[in-house]
């Protein structure tokens, strides 16, 4: 799962990507976000690019403020 962030506490100035694991015990995020860009069209079309076939899941209900979109 990848989650885009427009400008959150970590990295005020940029946008990014975090990828999550899903297992049985919760969602567990890497330590490193999986992408750092300008924009949001620009790192979602890096995440396709390195992820092709993913499908967008949008914004959800409870999402924080910053969260734009997450990717499966």
């Amino acid at each position: 799962m990848y989650t885009v962030y427009d400008r959150p506490v970590d990295f005020p100035n940029s946008v990014v990507v975090r990828r999550f694991t899903i297992t049985e015990a919760g969602a567990t995020a890497d330590r490193l976000p999986f992408i750092v860009g300008p924009d949001v069209e620009t790192v979602t079309t890096v995440l396709l690019d390195r992820r092709p076939g993913l499908y967008n899941l949008g914004r959800q209900e409870g999402d924080r403020p910053q969260i734009v979109a997450t990717w499966i």
